[in-house]
């Protein structure tokens, strides 16, 4: 059955500890709530954001955020998330929501963003016409 096409994003933030890239108990709650508003959507895309603070080096975070981002990818997948219907980046230090100066700013930029366009479509003519809208774009 399809709905009313619809398109809007979500967005979820969970947060790591220093220099690790294992899921807290908190973080894996949010991310439960997450995959339970994209689970409504009949389609969706699903970003993938990791960022480090900027302590250490370039190479180093780098590194970390990469292995955060792929942390959250695999919880993900593993609830049920369609491989193909993700896209990880990481950015290491690179782009701060908040200062390095300060511990709390510190705490807020070690974090993997999530960002979902969800698409709910009302007959299949919606359906092909999105469809060939993301073809063009290809």
């Amino acid at each position: 059955m399809l709905w009313a096409q619809k398109s809007y994003t979500s967005v979820c933030s969970v947060h790591f500890a220093t220099d690790k890239f294992n899921l807290t108990n908190n973080a894996t709650q949010q991310l439960d709530s997450f995959i339970k508003e994209v689970n409504l959507s009949t389609d969706y895309l699903i970003e993938i954001e990791a960022n480090t603070d900027a302590d250490g080096t370039n190479e180093y975070n780098n590194i970390l955020s990469n292995n955060r981002a792929n942390s959250v990818r695999e919880y993900l997948l593993q609830k049920g998330i369609v491989t193909t219907k993700t896209r990880a980046k990481w950015n290491g230090e690179l782009k701060p929501k908040f200062t390095n100066d300060t511990d709390d700013g510190k705490a807020g930029n070690r974090r993997v963003d999530l960002k979902t366009t969800l698409y709910k479509f009302e007959n299949v003519a919606d359906l092909f016409s999105t469809i060939s809208k993301c073809e063009s774009k290809i």
